[in-house]
């Protein structure tokens, strides 16, 4: 992991990780952003995990954060689960670094939601960091607006149904149809 960040143990947002890289279209390439961070990715089978969606740790000697990504699940999970566990690295794992009596490490499966489909206040720090960085903001308003903008009859609407919008942008993104969708609302673009 790089030592810089690794030391700083600072937060840094997903804003910044595209800044650094240089990444400013999408789809977001966040295996480019965990090379240039030196995270170690790795999909080695394990059927002991193979109910997991992922999961991130400290290597033995805490100088680098391995994540695991389930290899059987579909191209676009497995680039949620890696920004996912990036939310963990810096939202849980890096400010708690320098404390080594913890063991910060975090495996994620369907035991971290609950009963009533709510999850845990980390895990939605995880899916929120994982939205911002594969859906930026002001990214996303951009390929929307060019969208919209390319499907628009003479009388000014927008000529194509909500769920075309939402499929052409999250194949752009490369990202699962319904956290398009949950994006594009939460920024009210929809």
């Amino acid at each position: 992991m790089r030592s810089d960040i690794l030391n700083s143990s600072r937060y840094y947002a997903p804003s910044e990780l595209l800044k650094l890289t240089g990444i400013n279209h999408p789809p977001v390439d966040v295996y480019e952003i965990a090379n240039y961070l030196g995270v170690q990715v790795t999909s080695d089978f394990d059927f002991d995990e193979m109910g997991l969606s992922g999961k991130i740790s400290w290597s033995d000697d805490r100088s680098t954060a391995v994540i695991w990504i389930n290899p059987f699940d579909g191209e676009r999970r497995q680039r949620f689960t890696l920004s996912h566990e990036l939310g963990h690295l810096f939202c849980h794992m890096l400010p708690a670094y320098k404390d080594t009596s913890k063991d910060e490490s975090f495996t994620d499966g369907s035991k971290h939601f609950r009963r009533d489909g709510s999850i845990s206040p980390v895990e939605r720090e995880a899916n929120k960091f994982s939205a911002d960085l594969l859906m930026p903001a002001d990214m996303l308003a951009r390929e929307a607006k060019e969208l919209a903008d390319s499907h628009r009859a003479p009388s000014g609407k927008v000529a194509m149904s909500k769920s075309d919008f939402i499929e052409l942008l999250a194949d752009k993104f490369q990202v699962s149809n319904q956290a398009m969708e949950y994006r594009l609302k939460n920024l009210r673009i929809i």
